[in-house]
């Protein structure tokens, strides 16, 4: 997600490959094979909810992962989600200080404050 953009909060996704790119909008995703040329076009089923419906998809795989006592539904962990909340934090951090702001100290001096 861009904030300054004409399409402030529409999600975007460009991947690009060496052979094939994926363009989407979270209503279709157009994968394009550079190699043949060939295009196809994917409509992902739409939920509702925040996030492209991807709320619902998150809760129901929590419930399912916690029903089967199965973590490994959740393709993730704690240490690895809140890294990437932190993240997230050190850009915010950055982008209001307007300074470069090293993750792995932002990390530490984050870990140290909890400490207290």
């Amino acid at each position: 997600m861009v904030a300054y953009t004409s399409l402030i909060c529409e999600r975007q996704t460009r991947l690009h490959f060496s052979h094939g790119e994926i363009v989407g909008d979270m209503n279709d995703f157009t994968v394009t094979n550079f190699r043949t040329g060939c295009k196809t076009t994917h409509h992902p089923k739409d939920e509702g909810g925040s996030h492209g419906g991807g709320d619902l998809g998150l809760i129901r795989t929590f419930v399912e992962a916690v029903r089967t006592s199965n973590q490994g539904l959740l393709g993730t962990n704690v240490s690895e989600v809140l890294k990437s909340h932190l993240t997230v934090f050190a850009a915010e951090t950055s982008r209001r200080e307007g300074r470069v702001v090293d993750c792995a100290e932002f990390e530490k001096a984050i870990r140290a404050e909890l400490e207290v």
